[in-house]
Formats: structure tokens, sequence, C-alpha cells
């Protein structure tokens, strides 16, 4: 495989990119770059093809060019504050999930404290990101309503898709 060629197609997407967004973003850049490098190494790892890999690249590259300057923040760099709340919504819904797939007693746990600690996280989260934080924090209070009261018939809707997965996987049973 020819490592320069690869190397030429990711400097190539590398310039596409940097031509949508605003200058002084080499942060963005760089994050864009080691993303297209991770994707390349994968590609080689799983000994897929130059042709694969140069059309795989370029895939992702599109989409992220199409992306406003937001959404290439949003996807492209990290939040530690963002990635925080995620971990805790992400216990909260699986608990939930454990509850509702298993028939699982209630639990008495409060989880007020939780929610309450992912909005103080909040208010550090990068302004490109408080859309999606608040998103996952509201869906953490409906998952903890469930937790602590699974005959509360308001899912939220990570809980509600995962529901109707189950239920059509016991129908098709």
């Amino acid at each position: 495989m020819d490592n320069n060629e690869l190397n030429d197609v990711i400097k190539e997407l590398i310039l596409k990119f940097k031509n949508t967004i605003p200058k002084e973003n080499e942060r963005l850049i760089e994050a864009f770059e080691n993303y297209l490098l991770s994707i390349l190494s994968e590609c080689k790892n799983n000994n897929e093809s130059k042709e694969f890999i140069i059309f795989h690249l370029n895939r992702i590259a599109d989409k992220f060019i199409s992306y406003n300057i937001e959404q290439k923040k949003r996807e492209l760099l990290e939040d530690e504050n963002l990635e925080e709340i995620r971990k805790m919504s992400g216990e909260i819904f699986n608990k939930a999930k454990s509850i509702l797939k298993n028939k699982e007693e209630p639990l008495e746990q409060d989880y007020y404290e939780v929610i309450d600690s992912m909005q103080e996280i909040c208010r550090n989260v990068e302004e490109y990101n408080k859309e999606e934080a608040g998103r996952l924090i509201s869906e953490s209070i409906l998952d903890s309503g469930f937790i602590t009261n699974p005959e509360n018939r308001i899912l939220s809707f990570r809980l509600a898709r995962y529901k109707q997965e189950l239920d059509k996987n016991e129908e098709e049973r």
C-alpha cells in the first residue's frame, strides 16, 4: 500500500476542511487530522484495500465538510464536562434498561443528587455542547423516574426505543 498516496489524500482533505472554517481554528484542524489518521490506522489494521481506504476517508471528510462550524466543533473537539455528563447519563440509562428488561424491583436510590451534579457540570460544558448536555440531563431525569417507579409510563426517548426493541424481540419469539 502506498503510504505517500494516502498521506496526500489526507493532506488534500485537510485543506478542503480548512477552507470551510473560520481562520484561527488550528485546534479544530488538528482534531480533524487526528480523526482522519485514526481512521487510516484502523483501516490498515483491518487490511482494507487502498481504494476502500480512500473512499472511506473521502466519505468521512465530506460529512465533516458539510457540517456547520458548531457541528464540527461538537464532533471533533473533546469536552470533558460533556463526556462526564454522558457517562453519568449512560449509567442511569443502563440501570433503567436493566429494570425494564429483567423486570427488577424499583430502586429506592435517590437520583436527585446525580441529576444536580450533572446540572452543575453542565455549567462548564462548552457553549456549542450545551444543547446536547441538556438533552442528556432531560433523558436522565426521565430514566431516573422510571428507575424509582417502573409503573411510571413516561419514558425517555431512548428508553422508549429500547422498550420497543424488547417488545419486538419478544413478539418474534
